[in-house]
């Protein structure tokens, strides 16, 4: 069963100690399996408060070398930047560590000396649980 919308106010277990039911607002489910969707949003308060420049989805601003744009000595990366999205044409945040890495990697060879971009993401991620 899957339920979209509905908040959680249980997750109830059996004797073995494995979870049996999930109660939400909506009603009661029988569960073998429990998983949860949720998203994260950057901590950017105190980028924000130095005038760093936000993007809608409240992650800083980077040009493609990872640069916060309008700030020549300060690089950004990981989940509290905001990307683009390049089936959208629009910069969204996109909190994974696969993009954090490469970031990571960019900004690493631009502060070094190098040269090295980050052009965008096609905003997609895959996950396996167990058989399902």
């Amino acid at each position: 069963t899957t339920v979209n919308g509905a908040a959680v106010t249980r997750i109830l277990t059996g004797p073995d100690g494995r979870v049996s039911e999930v109660a939400t607002d909506a009603g009661t489910y029988p569960a073998d399996v429990v998983v949860l969707g949720i998203g994260v949003e950057p901590e950017t308060a105190l980028a924000r408060g130095a005038g760093l420049p936000v993007g809608p989805h409240g992650g800083l601003l980077t040009d493609l070398s990872m640069r916060v744009v309008g700030h020549e000595n300060i690089w950004a990366g990981g989940d509290c930047v905001e990307v683009l999205d390049l089936v959208a044409g629009r910069t969204r945040h996109i909190a994974l560590g696969t993009h954090a890495n490469k970031h990571g990697q960019v900004i690493g060879s631009n502060v070094g000396g190098g040269y090295g971009t980050f052009p965008g993401v096609v905003g997609t991620a895959v996950s396996k649980v167990c058989d399902l």
